[in-house]
């Protein structure tokens, strides 16, 4: 299995090497906007130059243009690899299918091949896609953010992180169900002939 996956990631490895560039850009530019938005406002707290607040919001309003940039880009690199991956897949299972002799296809419901060719392929793109994207994202945030929050106000910082737990409780269980009724939709295509 891995020399199969390693086929397909190995051909796209570039894409998802810069795609994961573009995360950790993404995230010190997110992550400097908020230390700047404190500093603006402790500056009106001391003096008020009309100046240097002009700077602190050309900063902040550059940090957030970087961060939708990066994050543009992030979305469009690794989705596009896994949507050229899924292509790819798709490409070998037609191929295959059309080497099959017919018997093949007497002993084996239609269902199922359509099931394999359409739903299949797009759980594939999901975790090559999003599924890679999202868990390089919250694992590189939950090493930058705290520590940013932490040093602002350690204890606004324990009240935002408190329900962290109830909310992976949540999706774990609606991953559960959404996952069961997965399951009862491919049984369904496997009875189409």
């Amino acid at each position: 299995m891995a020399d199969y996956l390693k086929r397909y990631l190995g051909k796209y490895k570039w894409w998802y090497i810069i795609g994961a560039a573009m995360i950790v850009a993404k995230t010190y530019m997110a992550s400097l906007g908020p230390e700047y938005v404190r500093r603006a406002v402790d500056y009106l707290k001391a003096d008020f130059d009309q100046s240097v607040l002009l700077q602190y919001v050309l900063l902040i309003v550059l940090f957030s243009l970087g961060t939708g940039i990066f994050l543009y880009a992030m979305r469009r690199i690794t989705i596009g690899a896994s949507r050229l991956i899924e292509n790819d897949i798709r490409n070998d299972f037609f191929a295959k299918l059309q080497s099959l002799d017919m018997n093949f296809f007497h002993h084996n419901r239609i269902g199922d091949l359509m099931a394999r060719s359409t739903n299949d392929l797009n759980n594939i793109r999901s975790v090559f896609g999003p599924a890679v994207m999202y868990s390089v994202n919250l694992l590189l945030s939950f090493l930058v953010y705290p520590y940013m929050m932490f040093k602002i106000s350690p204890e606004l910082t324990f009240w935002a992180l408190v329900p962290i737990p109830v909310m992976a409780f949540v999706v774990y269980t609606f991953g559960q169900q959404i996952y069961k009724m997965q399951q009862e939709i491919q049984a369904q295509y496997s009875i189409i002939s």
